[in-house]
């Protein structure tokens, strides 16, 4: 009896060893709470996010890192989830030991030990850096007058983003027909030109990059740049990922420039093009 209870024991240990090195090693911080909202455990991720140490956070109601404005709204969800309710999985922002705020993901799971006392485990990622690099994406598309489209191929239609309405001048929905995207271009030259392109990347798999002009609106013709390639994923319908972007700036500044060239080219007298600094 005793080697038998001296192996158990060891199993015992061994699989708490498994356990806690898999906790650890998880690439996501993740935390468990008792019904209080006390925190229980943590693994070291979890601390690494937080910058706190398994020491400071021990016994500590977990509101710790959540704001000021937010906290009794998170106490409540917490008190709701430990009593049965549901949490959606979501993004908040939460603080750091140092102050520093913070964008997290997260998902809950409820456990319910054998004694019946229910603990909330959260897992979380760090996503603040992600954020800010979508940030910094967004702000140049939106400078750089370029918005995303998408064309799907089955329904025939074609889904803008916001910025690519801006680009088309917000004269249509941001759904349309395939026949109604047609029509958002100058002519009959325009529109084969971006029909062809958009036939050849579905059968072919061919990517494009047209320099095509819009039907006139509001006393203006202007110039795009019009991308797309195809996105054929496993188990999903493959659609046209894309892009269009407002190069009229360009368009106008090239053309003064051919102009200028011209005048260069047939002028009977030397033209003397100096620094004026």
């Amino acid at each position: 009896f005793p080697s038998h209870d001296m192996k158990a024991k060891k199993e015992l240990i061994n699989a708490k060893f498994f356990v806690d090195t898999v906790f650890n090693a998880a690439g996501f911080g993740v935390c468990v709470t008792d019904k209080t909202g006390r925190f229980v455990d943590m693994n070291d991720q979890y601390c690494n996010i937080y910058g706190y140490s398994r020491r400071e956070l021990r016994g500590k109601h977990f509101t710790i890192v959540v704001p000021a404005e937010n906290k009794a709204m998170a106490e409540k969800m917490h008190d709701d989830f430990i009593a049965g309710g549901d949490e959606i999985p979501g993004e908040w922002t939460v603080v750091r030991k140092d102050g520093t705020p913070i964008t997290i993901n997260t998902y809950a799971a409820r456990m319910i030990h054998d004694n019946g006392d229910v603990f909330k485990v959260t897992s979380i990622v760090d996503v603040s850096d992600m954020k800010k690099n979508f940030k910094k994406l967004d702000d140049i598309q939106t400078l750089a007058k370029v918005g995303g489209c998408e064309f799907d191929n089955k329904k025939k239609r074609i889904h803008f983003d916001s910025r690519a309405m801006t680009v088309l001048g917000n004269r249509i929905n941001n759904d349309v027909s395939y026949s109604e995207f047609l029509d958002l271009f100058k002519d009959a030259v325009n529109r084969r030109i971006i029909d062809k392109a958009l036939q050849n990347c579905f059968h072919t798999n061919t990517s494009f990059d047209l320099e095509l002009q819009l039907a006139s609106f509001e006393e203006q013709s202007p110039w795009v740049r019009v991308s797309g390639h195809v996105i054929d994923l496993p188990g999903l319908i493959p659609t046209i990922q894309g892009f269009i972007q407002n190069i009229d700036t360009s368009k106008s500044a090239y053309s003064d420039l051919k102009i200028f060239t011209r005048m260069f080219e047939q002028s009977p007298s030397p033209i003397i093009v100096t620094d004026p600094f």
